[in-house]
Parts: structure tokens; C-alpha cells; sequence
């Protein structure tokens, strides 16, 4: 597989709500009132398959991505140009240890790779070449046809991106070109099956112990907010979830997750972006052949946007009519955020309001 992405943007800043006088105070990309970029993503990956053993399937993977951020402001002066490589390469082997137990087991060595970092006005010296390597285990054990328990360790590594370290947000961040890999051990047993026919369920228990977690913490520099290692937390909670079919003509299902979070080396930092509770519950209906109606609500209790701030909860109700005339053809319109309820997940962003839409999908 191999690809190539483009992302052309451009964000205009005034000096009031009448959009009529660019913002022209100010350093960056900031200094004409645009800030105008040119970003780019190459890249490509090759996965290799073989049964040869009797019982095994054994993959080697390698993947490469070349990321490129290019800014300019509203003079075409080049105000930054960043660059990074990011390749992998992991060995996967599934051993299919008798008719009932599966072993699963995983290696993989990832290497990101500065290439270019110019900042007009902020010269940064070129940071090192940083490295990961991760691993995973896995059991899979069949109880019967309709239930399968497993148990999982995993090794995993959040190499830091060229947004995490460099992005100024419009001159709301610091940035911070020394910001190291997080890494965490995850634990997760867990369950899924069919208790009836007409039913499907899961559960699961997870345990992480992270180190140096990613998050933004604000007021670093006055008001502005930094990209920061947070030190060693713990991340414990539950899933569950399930979906069957009520009748002929009706589907329900839901989710429900917990997670704690403990913030073990600096118990006074909070952990931000993540509800403690979070409930999602859907019903699909089909009162004809050729209609289905989709009712989706989803349920977040409170969580900490900074170390000062608590985001009030929220629950939020979409709904959707999807129509099939003739084969092929899909027409769909709805309404997400039906109750216009205001709510927001970071201090001072809003979500939208009551949002009607309509789709028309041809598929051949």
C-alpha cells in the first residue's frame, strides 16, 4: 500500500467580531492576521503473510510515513517548515496451540526520525532521533461456540507528533521540542460471546501503567498551555456492552465504561480529556423493508479540561432515517444534538447545536 496526503488550510484572525480588520499585532504566523498551510503525508507499508506451519500464522510488517508542515503567513514569508520519518517494523505469530486455545504474540521496533525543523524567529536546534520498541501477548481460549475469554499484556509506546512538540495553537501554546515518548504496560482480560441466539455481549477489565503521559497542561506562560510528560499514571476500569435483537423489526444495544485515573508521581496534576463515566445506548428500527430508523444517545459525566477546570457532563440524543429505493442507492437525512443541549470538551469550544444533515450514497 502506498499514499500520499494533502491538507491545504487557512485561518484568518480579526480584531473584533466584524471581520472586517486582519489581526496585525502579534509574532508567527500571527504577524500579517493568516496563517496559511501546506501539509503532507507519504508513505506506504508492507504486510507479508505465511501459513507455511501447521497451526500458525505468522505476518512481518513494515511501515513508513513521512510527515511535512509547511506555514507561511498572508506576505508568503515562510514562517516554519517541520519534518519527521516515522518507520516500523513488527513480527505478528498467531498459534493455534489446540482446536480451543489461541496464542498470539508481537514484536515491534519504531524509530521517529527528525528531518527538518525551521521556526522564523524561534531557531531550534535538531532534537535527536527517538526509538520504541513494544510487544504484546495474548491468550484466546474458546469455552464453547458461544464464548471466548482472553487475556492480553501489551507494550505500547505514543511517540510524540510534530503538533504535540512545535504547534503554537495561534499563539495559545508553548511549544515543547523536548517532549518525550509516553509508554505504558496495558492488562486487559475480558469476555465475548452470544448468552442467546439473539444476543452479543462483551466485558473487560483493564488495567495501564503509563509513563510520561502526553497532556496539555494550561497556564504555563500567563495563559498560555503547554504540551507536557505528566509523570507516572494509573488507568484502571470496566467495559461492558451488548446488542440484541428484540424482534424482527427492532435492534438495541449499548456500552457502558468506567475509568479511573491516577495520577501516582503528582497527585495534584489532574488528568484531563477523560470522563469517568461513559454510557452510549442505540436502537435501530426497520418499520418497512427499505427504511431504517437509527436512535443513538450517549452519556459522559464530568471531566477536567486543566487543573482548575471541571466540564459539566452531558447527554446528547441523534436520530437518523436512512431510505434504500432501489439497490445500490442510499438516502439518508437526521439530526444530531436533537435536544440542542450546550455542552462543550474543552473551556471555551462549544459544541454544536442542533445540526440537521442529508446524504445520498450511491454504491456500485
Amino acid at each position: 500500500r502506498l499514499f500520499h496526503d494533502s491538507y491545504g488550510n487557512e485561518v484568518d484572525s480579526y480584531t473584533d467580531d466584524s471581520y472586517t480588520k486582519l489581526k496585525v499585532a502579534g509574532s508567527g504566523s500571527v504577524s500579517t492576521g493568516r496563517s496559511i498551510y501546506d501539509d503532507k503525508t507519504n508513505g506506504g507499508s508492507i504486510v507479508l503473510e505465511s501459513l507455511r506451519f501447521s497451526g500458525q500464522t505468522l505476518r512481518l510488517m513494515s511501515h513508513y510515513k513521512a510527515d511535512e508542515h509547511n506555514e507561511l503567513d498572508g506576505n508568503g514569508t515562510t514562517n516554519a517548515v517541520y519534518k519527521d520519518v516515522l518507520t516500523s517494523i513488527a513480527i505478528e505469530d498467531n498459534v493455534q496451540i489446540n482446536p480451543a486455545l489461541l496464542l498470539s504474540l508481537g514484536l515491534g521496533r519504531h524509530e521517529l526520525r527528525p528531518g527538518t525543523v525551521f521556526n522564523l524567529g524561534n531557531p531550534y536546534s535538531l532534537p535527536g532521533t527517538k526509538t520504541a520498541t513494544d510487544a504484546q501477548f495474548g491468550l484466546f481460549y474458546d469455552w464453547s461456540d458461544a464464548a471466548r475469554f482472553y487475556a492480553s499484556i501489551a507494550q505500547k509506546t505514543r511517540l510524540p507528533t510534530l503538533k504535540d512538540r512545535y504547534s503554537q495553537r495561534l499563539g495559545t501554546f508553548v511549544e515543547n521540542p523536548n517532549l518525550q515518548p509516553e509508554e505504558s504496560i496495558n492488562y486487559e482480560i475480558g469476555y465475548q460471546g452470544h448468552p442467546t441466539q439473539s444476543t452479543q455481549a462483551e466485558a473487560a477489565i483493564f488495567y495501564s501503567d503509563v509513563t510520561n503521559k502526553i497532556q496539555t497542561v494550561a497556564n504555563v506562560s500567563g495563559i498560555k498551555s503547554q504540551m507536557q510528560n505528566v509523570g507516572q499514571v494509573h488507568i484502571s476500569g470496566l467495559e461492558l456492552g451488548i446488542k440484541t435483537n428484540v424482534v424482527s423489526w427492532l435492534d438495541v444495544g449499548g456500552n457502558y465504561t468506567f475509568t479511573d485515573l491516577n495520577n501516582i508521581s503528582n497527585p495534584s496534576v489532574k488528568l484531563t480529556d477523560i470522563p469517568r463515566h461513559k454510557i452510549t445506548a442505540n436502537a435501530l428500527l426497520r418499520p418497512v423493508e427499505n427504511i431504517d430508523v437509527i436512535v443513538f444517545a450517549e452519556h459522559n459525566s464530568n471531566r477536567w479540561v486543566s487543573n482548575t477546570l471541571e466540564l459539566s457532563g452531558y447527554t446528547s440524543l441523534n436520530l437518523k432515517l436512512t431510505y434504500r429505493p432501489v439497490k445500490h442507492l442510499t438516502v439518508e437525512a437526521g439530526v444530531t444534538n436533537l435536544t440542542d443541549k450546550n455542552y462543550a470538551l474543552a473551556d471555551g469550544f462549544p459544541n454544536p447545536g442542533r445540526m440537521w444533515f442529508g446524504n445520498v450514497q450511491y454504491q456500485f
